[in-house]
């Protein structure tokens, strides 16, 4: 059975959302030189726990 279109773009968000996540760590860990003092990493989980909830909450109610 062929998943469909609404599963598909489900999929397609959350791999988008995990990438975005990903690259934040990653520029994170190569600013790591300089002065952080975590702002950046918890500002990376944040705004990856407001960008599932928002598309979550989108698929929810349209």
């Amino acid at each position: 059975m062929a998943p469909d279109r609404e599963t598909i773009v489900e999929i397609l968000v959350a791999v988008a959302a995990v990438a975005l996540f990903a690259a934040g760590i990653v520029a994170v860990g190569m600013s790591s030189g300089k002065n952080i003092d975590g702002l950046m990493l918890v500002g990376a989980i944040a705004a990856f726990v407001l960008v599932m909830a928002g598309v979550g909450t989108a698929f929810a109610y349209r």
